[in-house]
């Protein structure tokens, strides 16, 4: 295994933003894919696939978007190496999963394969809608019976293996208050203070927990749901006639979605009496392995 390679397109990729386009790093992998011969193919949401092989199908998938590089005291796109580790925005999560895709497949273009290798270097992973993501996207049109992400899964500070995830609701709400000017606000109603309360119940809100059997050890999970934005700009002088919040829930495997949207949908009702909008979206977790292919990466 050539370390110098990986690394090599690892640094590569890390020194091209991805954060509002992928259309460069795709570009960079076609080319890699085209200098080992191959023959890869666009789609039409931006997602890159390569097929090598025959035979049941075997899906390989990284995103190639990251986070933005705000927060960032070093400069994001500027790989840097500290104690046999590479630090810059998307390292882990998953440039180096499409770096070490790209090897593999340079690794493998001549072997006589008894499966056919799937290539999915997919857009819009980060911060987006299903009807958005490219892996959700292009996987409608993909014939896989099994599957490997490259997304990192950490345990404490060791890397581990996934053999599941939670699932996500996530809300907009908009809360309706009544407008006036800051300098008599008893002449309103403040939709931020509507709002506020609205939290406060929120963080109550009881999370499921659920224990789960892999390979004979049981897995305890517990629900996570909390308050991500808050938005309220119509003047500096005004109490504003709406509120924006937005609310991430991750739910788990076997988790009822319509639940956690009936929770939302009552505080919602209990607090904003001059009306509310929701706009949300649910997809549901997964829990699942083969045993084989599990002990199989163990050991690698």
């Amino acid at each position: 295994m050539d370390n110098n390679i990986l690394i090599k397109d690892l640094k590569s990729l890390i020194s091209i933003p991805s954060y509002g386009s992928e259309e460069k790093v795709a570009a960079y992998i076609i080319k890699r894919l085209k200098l080992e011969g191959f023959k890869p193919k666009k789609d039409k949401y931006g997602n890159v696939l390569l097929e090598i092989g025959k035979g049941p199908g075997f899906l390989l998938n990284a995103h190639m978007d990251t986070v933005g590089i705000e927060g960032w005291k070093e400069r994001a796109l500027k790989p840097v190496e500290k104690q046999g580790r590479i630090y810059g925005r998307g390292a882990s999560d998953t440039k180096s999963g499409i770096a070490t895709l790209l090897y593999i497949a340079g690794q493998l273009k001549d072997a006589k394969l008894k499966r056919r290798l799937i290539f999915l270097f997919s857009v819009h992973e980060e911060d987006s809608r299903m009807e958005q993501n490219g892996s959700f996207l292009a996987v409608k049109n993909i014939d896989a019976t099994q599957g490997l992400m490259m997304e990192p899964t950490f345990k404490g500070n060791k890397l581990g293996i996934g053999v599941g995830c939670k699932g996500a609701c996530r809300f907009k709400i908009t809360v309706k208050g009544r407008p006036c000017h800051s300098s008599k606000p008893h002449l309103g109603v403040n939709p931020i203070y509507l709002a506020d309360d609205f939290i406060k119940d929120f963080k109550k809100i009881r999370q499921l927990k659920k224990t789960y059997s892999i390979l004979g050890k049981k897995v305890n999970l517990c629900s996570v749901s909390t308050i991500t934005q808050i938005k309220a700009e119509e003047g500096k002088n005004l109490v504003p006639s709406k509120c924006e919040i937005s609310i991430d829930c991750r739910i788990l495997p076997g988790q009822d979605s319509k639940e956690v949207v009936n929770t939302i949908d009552s505080l919602c009702k209990k607090h904003f009496k001059l009306g509310y909008e929701i706009d949300s979206y649910c997809n549901n977790g997964y829990f699942g392995y083969d045993r084989s292919m599990l002990g199989l990466i163990r050991k690698v």
